[in-house]
């Protein structure tokens, strides 16, 4: 069973009313913490040391989206997990994302359902702790 992160901690959110509502209903546990943009979304990593995020790059400008992933995914305090519709132009930013080291992606409305949200996370975490020292 997913246990909730520890006291304070907290997931950063990305993405858009509908993908937020599907989180919330996956993770009803988790202090889930929804960002209006993308230099919120920067803000909230270097100041509030979240255990994830899920981020829909596409919410994130063409020209700021490739520096802001690879400072996210470089700290490795929190996973990234990328989140988004499958749609022609996300192809290749998964492709450039996944040259960034970012290796968890999520299809709205294809492979979300909660048990799948829930199982990304716990990998994700996982990753996370294994890599710890």
């Amino acid at each position: 069973m997913l246990e909730p992160m520890t006291a304070g901690s907290s997931i950063g959110i990305l993405v858009d009313r509908g993908v937020e509502k599907r989180l919330r209903r996956a993770l009803p546990h988790f202090q889930l913490v929804a960002l209006p943009d993308w230099v919120e979304l920067a803000f909230f990593d270097l100041e509030s040391s979240p255990g994830a995020l899920f981020v829909d790059p596409m919410l994130i400008p063409a020209k700021h989206r490739t520096e802001t992933l690879r400072h996210l995914g470089k700290r490795d305090r929190a996973r990234v997990i990328l989140y988004a519709k499958i749609t022609p132009d996300i192809a290749p930013v998964l492709l450039e994302m996944g040259q960034l080291g970012i290796r968890s992606f999520l299809a709205a409305g294809i492979d979300d359902g909660p048990e799948e949200v829930r199982a990304i996370l716990v990998n994700a975490l996982s990753r996370c702790i294994r890599q710890e020292p």
